[in-house]
């Protein structure tokens, strides 16, 4: 059997890490990329046999870098896929040395930090906490980082101690650091969903004939500002032939001049034939397709996140276009259909 090289961002320690490990371990080798970029040029390449990316996370929402890199994937020759996603919770602690001059106390004395290093999701993950003991204008700058275990390098080199980290629990064992502060994340049920791609040949296959729903992931793309509309009137055949839609964002094509995609994600599979209706229907009105994979929906923890975003087919189509700024136009093409 040929070994299964696993691309992560790494450095070890990152939540990507984390989703790789739950994922492989101990059948594979897993190998850390400093960039979402390298990681998707060692599967073209062939360094690496899988990829773990973060696709989505509960508080921030779609992790943007990673849909931009697997949009221009899916139109490279279909090597690679999605083949597998999982969750990871996500619970935030802030890593670095202990003030020297100061008494244990019930709270963290952090008067000694004046930096902060972690990956930009994780700022607006722990508003709260940043707010209320680094306000702006109390002379701690913030750095981002590629990762969060990037975070932990950085102040683990650091001898003066007046540097801080966030990043998991994982990081402050694997880099000696000191938790100062654990568990910062605004939400308790701070989670991201990763997914794994892999041979197309490992796809989702027999997988959802059981417990577990199948997902298929695509995109839908038109070029030019005056094909925009065409998205909303596309996105309303999957309504009409009943595919429910797990997740959607819009983004730019890719290809230059005003073009644009939609990534989605739905409960059906490629030869069930409402799905199938609905695909040829889409391509009719000019949409190009590019699959991005067939895989086994993760169970008990994605049907306790769309519980928690209260998500059902329509309210996350609602809600995705209305950040695309497609609302309206649904709107008024639905309007007409049901008439």
């Amino acid at each position: 059997m040929a070994e299964v090289k696993v691309a992560y961002l790494g450095p070890p320690a990152t939540y990507t890490h984390q989703a790789a490990l739950q994922v492989f371990r101990p059948t594979a080798t897993l190998v850390p990329y400093a960039t979402f970029p390298s990681i998707f040029a060692a599967l073209r390449s062939g360094s690496a046999t899988h990829a773990v990316v973060p696709v989505e996370n509960s508080t921030n929402g779609p992790v943007i870098a990673a849909l931009d890199l697997l949009l221009v994937f899916s139109r490279s020759p279909p090597t690679h896929a999605i083949v597998r996603e999982t969750y990871v919770p996500v619970t935030h602690c802030l890593l670095g040395r202990p003030n020297p001059l100061s008494s244990e106390t019930p709270s963290p004395d952090l008067s000694h930090i004046r930096a902060l290093y972690s990956h930009p999701q994780a700022w607006s993950q722990c508003t709260p906490f940043l707010d209320t003991h680094f306000p702006p204008g109390k002379g701690v700058s913030r750095h981002d980082t590629d990762s969060t275990a990037r975070a932990a390098e950085i102040v683990a080199a650091d001898e003066s101690g007046a540097s801080a980290a966030i990043c998991s629990p994982l990081a402050a064992e694997v880099y000696g650091l000191s938790v100062l502060a654990p568990g910062i994340q605004a939400r308790e049920r701070n989670q991201t969903r990763f997914v794994v791609l892999g041979p197309r040949s490992q796809g989702g296959g027999e997988k959802g004939r059981g417990n577990w729903r199948v997902k298929t992931g695509f995109t839908i793309g038109v070029k030019g500002h005056r094909n925009v509309g065409l998205l909303s009137r596309m996105l309303v055949v999957l309504e009409r032939r009943g595919v429910e839609v797990a997740f959607l964002n819009l983004r730019p094509g890719g290809q230059g001049g005003f073009n644009y995609a939609v990534v989605l994600e739905v409960f059906a599979r490629r030869g069930e034939g409402s799905f199938d209706t609905a695909v040829r229907e889409i391509e009719g009105m000019g949409g190009v397709i590019s699959w991005v994979g067939e895989w086994e929906a993760a169970g008990i923890a994605s049907r306790e996140v769309q519980r928690e975003r209260g998500a059902g087919s329509r309210s996350l189509l609602w809600a995705g276009l209305a950040a695309g700024g497609l609302l309206i136009l649904l709107q008024q093409r639905l309007s007409v259909w049901r008439r």
